[in-house]
């Protein structure tokens, strides 16, 4: 029988690995999503509103990522209702840009990418 300590130790073991696979499957790319912002895309800072006001990406939109579901008809507006429109959304890590990305393509868009953290932007 499993001592309970193992147990553990194997789910904690699992959650990391799953983790790591399921931001490999998101097509983490810094390059390729400062460059999609530079060509038109729609760029969502995913912070709080105190954390948008206290610095953010020039030209990003801030949609909480709470708020992405209750705020679909301001994104379908910024789209103009296209849903082929590249979506790049960050935070300040890359975990809530996740959450938001999974909500994204699950009400249809095609092209949403996670950029991760607000640090990984390039100065330009």
């Amino acid at each position: 029988m499993f001592h309970p300590f193992y147990l553990l130790l194997v789910l904690i073991l699992s959650f990391n690995s799953s983790c790591t696979k399921e931001k490999k499957q998101e097509n983490y790319n810094p390059e390729l999503s400062s460059k999609m912002v530079k060509e038109g895309a729609l760029l969502i800072d995913v912070r709080t509103v105190g954390e948008y006001k206290s610095g953010h990406v020039k030209g990003a939109v801030n949609i909480p990522h709470k708020e992405i579901f209750s705020k679909k008809n301001i994104i379908e507006q910024l789209t103009k209702n296209d849903k082929k429109t590249p979506i790049v959304l960050y935070c300040k890590s890359g975990g809530r840009a996740s959450v938001a990305q999974k909500t994204l393509k699950n009400l249809g868009y095609e092209k949403v990418i996670n950029h991760g953290g607000m640090s990984t932007w390039k100065k330009d």
